[in-house]
């Protein structure tokens, strides 16, 4: 029953989760501050990292008559990308990039990495730009365009280059009435993103940055489904972390034929989030394999109650009912945004003199 969770488990390596992340699918998951560049690559001479910059060249070319035109196509006449990295994930780095006279994130795929498929990688800055195409949003990290040089032949570029890349760090020594802010800030742009087709598909705290005004925003829309008519997306498995719900790992438990991200999965997925901020650390922190704290997750196991004695029964009912295992069990992000809307009103009359 479990053969295909542990196949697509034991594949992945041990994360430390106090690293800095940004999704790349954008899971950008898994720190890889010490990659070796294109041009580091390019000297080597190697014939495989020439074919494989050759390839995503040519996927550029390709994304580019697919891209909506309310995004830019950038290259190095429109702005510069400074070597090193901000952050990094499994399949790209985030760049500091210089744009009309203002910083931007640049998440540049790892094109010298030939072992990576390139027509996935394309299909996921299609469906990112896709989906960004139907979001507005305060809470939503906004996508400029795509940047393509010979350097960088595929990447993404967001207005938002983030202070905070860690929230659950970022909020660790916040009062109460902050982190309440926070969560109800990010429900209401994932409430955004359900309103307008798109289900996030991998919502974790790796894909929340925080500007200086302490604004959350999402991002890390490379997994994402959109829905719509005009384009029939091909599936691709979630990627699985402390945050998937239980019928990514194991869909036959449910008697689903496959795992498919849904806007119940988001919910179960914000419950999480919700919880390892008010904790301070993720679910299980002792459970150092994301394999083992999966597995008791998807098993229905769930951690203690955080001692935190502002938080009230209203507000830890609400997570239990967002990370309920049964799918058909849990609210609406709707209800998420109207009860944390009336913590944060509580926390806040609690401050008052």
């Amino acid at each position: 029953m479990f053969r295909e969770f542990f196949r697509r488990l034991f594949s992945r390596r041990p994360r430390n989760h106090n690293a800095a992340r940004v999704d790349d699918q954008p899971d950008l998951r898994g720190a890889h501050r010490g990659s070796p560049t294109l041009s580091e690559t390019r000297s080597t001479g190697s014939t495989a990292d020439n074919e494989a910059s050759r390839k995503y060249l040519e996927s550029a070319q390709d994304l580019r008559q697919t891209v909506p035109p309310t995004f830019r196509w950038l290259d190095q006449r429109d702005m510069c990308v400074e070597e090193g990295t901000v952050a990094g994930g499994r399949h790209a780095n985030v760049l500091k990039g210089r744009l009309d006279g203002r910083d931007v994130a640049v998440k540049a795929y790892r094109h010298y990495m030939h072992c990576f498929d390139h027509d996935q990688v394309r299909m996921r800055c299609q469906k990112e730009t896709h989906a960004h195409n139907l979001l507005s949003h305060r809470n939503i990290v906004p996508l400029v365009g795509v940047y393509s040089t010979q350097e960088h032949p595929l990447s993404l570029v967001f207005d938002i280059l983030a202070e905070h890349q860690d929230l659950i760090a970022y909020l660790r020594d916040k009062p109460y009435a902050t982190k309440v802010q926070l969560l109800a800030e990010i429900a209401r742009g994932l409430h955004h993103m359900h309103a307008m087709g798109v289900v996030h598909g991998n919502l974790e705290r790796a894909n929340i940055v925080v500007e200086s005004d302490c604004t959350p925003r999402i991002t890390g829309l490379g997994s994402a489904f959109v829905q719509s008519p005009q384009v029939n997306w091909p599936e691709v498995p979630p990627e699985l972390t402390r945050c998937s719900a239980p019928e990514l790992v194991n869909p036959g438990r449910f008697g689903l034929p496959r795992a498919q991200i849904t806007k119940q999965s988001d919910v179960y997925s914000f419950g999480v989030l919700a919880y390892e901020v008010l904790a301070g650390d993720c679910v299980f922190p002792h459970l150092r394999a994301d394999i083992a704290a999966i597995y008791a997750m998807s098993s229905g196991t769930r951690p203690p109650r955080p001692h935190d004695p502002e938080l009230s029964n209203r507000f830890w009912d609400m997570i239990n009912k967002c990370w309920a295992n049964e799918p058909s069990e849990r609210i609406p992000i709707a209800e998420v945004v109207s009860a944390l809307e009336i913590e944060l009103e509580e926390a806040r009359a609690k401050l008052s003199p």
